[in-house]
């Protein structure tokens, strides 16, 4: 129940489940040989959205347990988190696409699954298009405008793969 986003060489990790019953703030950077530890989420969380890139990431929604879903989206700099804008409702088990200036939380539960997407510019979220497929779980890649949500649950494990253009899925 980890998120991350990032490349190869530059990865980030962050709002993983530990055992027992503790999800934290953890955040931890890649450099394609080893992991360190940075600066933590202010809320601990598992289950979160994230993207972005290792420099710019975005944590929003996810849940803590034992407890609910969050609504509160925080931004990363490179070094630690600062609080953002946050979800128009609580969700977790969102897929992220893209950067921090021009990103997409899709799907999720909220506490249904949903198949609403939000459009994320950095300061706002706005309304995105809706996916054909309700789902929770999904993963994300991909851009603002050339973006894919695959996989995930509906209720039932799905192989579908969406692909959404900045308008429409």
């Amino acid at each position: 129940n980890m998120s991350g986003c990032g490349t190869q060489t530059a990865g980030l990790g962050f709002a993983r489940y530990t055992a027992p019953n503790k999800n934290n703030g953890l955040t931890e950077e890649y450099n394609g040989a080893s992991w360190s530890e940075q600066g933590d989420l202010s809320t601990g969380r598992m289950d979160a959205c994230g993207f972005g890139t290792q420099t710019a990431a975005v944590c929003a929604g996810g849940k803590q347990d034992p407890g609910s879903n969050v609504a509160n989206t925080e931004e990363y700099g490179g070094a630690s988190w600062t609080a953002g804008e946050a979800l128009p409702a609580a969700r977790r088990g969102a897929a992220g696409v893209g950067i921090l200036t021009a990103g997409v939380v899709a799907g999720g539960q909220i506490p249904g699954i949903t198949d609403t997407s939000l459009e994320y510019d950095g300061t706002d979220y706005s309304s995105g298009g809706t996916m054909g497929t309700a789902r929770t779980g999904a993963r994300g890649s991909g851009t603002l405008t050339a973006g894919l949500v695959f996989g995930g649950q509906e209720p039932s494990a799905s192989v579908k793969t969406e692909e959404y253009n900045g308008t429409s899925w």
